[in-house]
């Protein structure tokens, strides 16, 4: 099954779900898969060397409060 259809039948099943119980395991396997996909992308930029300073992030991130309060 493609992908795309995949999702759907997921959706569907999982909108007849009418235990609050199972969506919350639902929703933890989610959360979890999240993390993990997180995760090995983080890993994936260090080996590649794809990584900012702290130093640079605190600069950047000091910036863009600044433009955004003067909005």
């Amino acid at each position: 099954m493609e992908l795309a259809k995949k999702k759907l039948s997921l959706i569907e099943r999982l909108m007849r779900v009418g235990n609050q119980e199972t969506l919350e395991q639902v929703e933890e396997l989610l959360v979890r898969v999240e993390m993990e996909s997180r995760a090995k992308e983080s890993l994936r930029a260090i080996e590649e060397n794809d990584v900012v300073s702290l130093e640079d992030f605190g600069k950047k991130n000091q910036s863009w409060l600044q433009k955004k309060s003067t909005k």
